[in-house]
């Protein structure tokens, strides 16, 4: 049964219990998109806590559930990612203060140091961490909790963490880089900010109960504050009006899905510009002097959020037409594309993209550009290239996520005002900001070889994968949705499809690679019917491409498999023997095709 759910603080947890991730709990998976949501909503209140140090106002976290397993130590059944995280951002601002010749920041440091990781009475040395993380960082994180660490990385990539260094490091050089402008001073109204940063704590005493409350509270979702403020004024402001306003809000929440206090701040961009969830409620009520025409506005937004985040194509086409969009709705391939690069959007984890994307349908349809020829390829174009802009710098590179946050504000809020005949004008220099901000070729070359198969990595390998061979299986590299060879599917799983991930050197033989890590390297891989992945079996590459060029049956199997029949033509041409060179040459090709090609940022400016 529930023991007990009180309100607490960040800084009374960390420095009051021993926390710990079970083996149960998936791994650390915070991209730096998280981080920078998480920091743009912490720094607000930074800047409250600088301007006015008494302010009580403070960051609301959300729930977190702790399994009481006695003597002060508690099992995150919700939370870790979050609370890792704060960890991981108290390492960097440790780091930070160590490097000032100032007595407060030493203290500072000492203090975050206590919080952290437990010492010998004794010795004064480390003998453990007051978080136990996820066995997916739980090595790296020992490391860099140590008092000797000072976050150099490449000292510790020759101990083979290079897995666990890509989940941390992106993250601490995101804080860090926050961090390092700030002057040595206003750390007290940062530290202040963090550690009064309010979570609703659950804890839980058997394990059965935490799972079930687990379940409960991710289901309904939590958002406090800002959305509850103002469904309040909507309530006592609309409450004699002839609609029914709590149907109303009960849709817009409903269309939110357990994130209406995202879904209100993204409402508020499309059309305002940046604001802080601090500011929130109060931007959206001084906007908005018409509370009937504000909660019409918000039910709109939400029903396209509800599409643009979790719609399928269905759902799509429905709302093109909804809302007046009919030609490009009733064509079965630019809405399918459209689509497709929404999935990649989502499957990117780019969110900070829907106000913009509002703004320009919108605007498309007040401003009657769908009735001009000039317009016909316009909208599918912003959708393929803005997923080619975010695989190459966030999926692949991950980039800090703030480089476009604001900007994409400023934009959505110059698309919601735009005339017809200026339109282009700002397309153009939305279009001119992502080229100067895209990443150059080798760069992305250098992260897109490095791909290896892992459970982590997946998905992502069966999204580029997709969108490669359905590039090769089309002359014009244009994909119709009856042409589509299906691969990648948020919601199925390979195998589900008849497919697998073939190893083209095969697992079985990796000792006799020079390097036997490379077997699951993006190079050596393939995709391909189960069927032909079964007649394969283990045998040698040389012997997989004959199989497929001379048995009838493997060859019927590869047939619909452009990219996979390309590849076997190049690699009976070679007179290479296949090697841990020829897989990392492979990656580097694939690399190129992918920069050049599949995901080519090429808007028409």
């Amino acid at each position: 049964m529930l023991d007990s759910a009180d309100k607490n603080e960040i800084g009374k947890i960390l420095n009051s219990y021993h926390l710990t991730v079970p083996s149960y709990q998936r791994a650390y998976q915070w991209k730096v998109s998280e981080a920078e949501e998480f920091w743009e909503d912490l720094n607000s209140y930074f800047q409250e806590n600088k301007s006015n140090p008494e302010t009580k106002s403070s960051l609301f976290l959300g729930t977190f559930i702790f399994l009481d397993q006695g003597s002060s130590s508690f099992e995150i059944v919700d939370g870790q990612q979050r609370i890792t995280s704060i960890f991981i951002l108290l390492i960097a601002i440790k780091n930070r203060l160590k490097e000032f010749s100032l007595d407060q920041s030493t203290r500072q440091a000492k203090v975050i140091e206590n919080i952290i990781r437990y010492v010998d009475l004794a010795s004064g040395k480390m003998v453990g961490t007051r978080l136990v993380p996820s066995e997916s960082i739980k090595t790296l994180f020992e490391f860099i909790v140590a008092d000797e660490w000072a976050g150099n990385f490449n000292d510790l990539k020759k101990k083979n963490l290079k897995l666990q260094i890509r989940r941390i490091q992106p993250i601490y050089d995101f804080f860090f880089s926050k961090i390092e402008s700030i002057d040595p001073e206003d750390f007290t109204a940062l530290l202040s900010a963090i550690y009064k940063t309010s979570v609703v704590q659950i804890l839980i005493k058997e394990r059965e109960d935490a799972f079930s409350i687990f379940e409960r509270t991710n289901a309904r979702g939590m958002d406090l504050e800002a959305s509850d403020l103002l469904k309040n004024f909507l309530f006592s402001k609309l409450k004699n009006k002839e609609f029914n306003v709590e149907s109303k809000w009960n849709e817009i929440h409903s269309n939110a899905d357990g994130t209406t206090l995202r879904m209100l701040k993204y409402f508020y961009v499309s059309e305002y510009g940046y604001v802080s969830q601090s500011q929130l409620y109060k931007k959206i009520k001084s906007a908005n002097n018409n509370p009937e025409d504000l909660l019409v506005k918000l039910t709109d937004f939400s029903n396209y959020y509800s599409v643009i985040r979790s719609g399928n194509e269905d759902s799509l086409r429905a709302y093109l037409n909804e809302i007046g969009l009919n030609a490009i709705a009733s064509d079965p391939d630019i809405s399918y594309r459209i689509y497709s690069a929404i999935e990649g959007l989502r499957f990117i984890k780019i969110t900070q993209i829907y106000p913009l994307i509002y703004s320009v349908i919108k605007s498309f349809v007040k401003n009657n550009l769908t009735e001009s020829e000039s317009h016909r390829k316009t909208l599918q174009l912003f959708f393929r290239n803005l997923e080619n802009y975010h695989f190459v710098n966030n999926l692949i590179l991950d980039r800090v996520g703030n480089e476009v946050e604001k900007p994409y504000a400023n934009f959505a809020e110059e698309f919601s005002r735009v005339e017809a005949k200026d339109f282009n004008v700002i397309l153009k220099r939305f279009y001119e900001f992502l080229k100067s901000k895209i990443a150059p070729i080798d760069e992305f070359k250098s992260r897109f070889s490095d791909l290896s198969y892992s459970d982590d990595s997946y998905k992502t390998l069966i999204y580029i994968f997709d969108r490669f061979y359905n590039y090769a299986n089309t002359k014009d590299q244009k994909v119709t949705k009856g042409a589509r060879l299906p691969i990648f599917s948020p919601n199925q799983k390979l195998k589900e499809l008849n497919m697998a991930i073939e190893h083209w050197h095969p697992q079985k033989l990796e000792a006799e690679l020079e390097n036997p890590d490379d077997v699951h390297n993006i190079g050596n891989l393939l995709i391909m019917s189960s069927k032909l992945n079964t007649m394969l079996g283990h045998a040698t590459p040389k012997e997989k491409a004959e199989k497929i060029r001379a048995n009838i049956d493997c060859a019927n199997e590869a047939r619909n498999f452009s990219y996979l029949q390309t590849f076997i033509e190049q690699f009976l041409s070679s007179e290479e023997e296949w090697s841990s060179e020829s897989i990392r040459l492979n990656a580097e090709k694939m690399a190129d095709f992918a920069y050049r090609n599949v995901w080519k940022f090429e808007p028409p400016l």
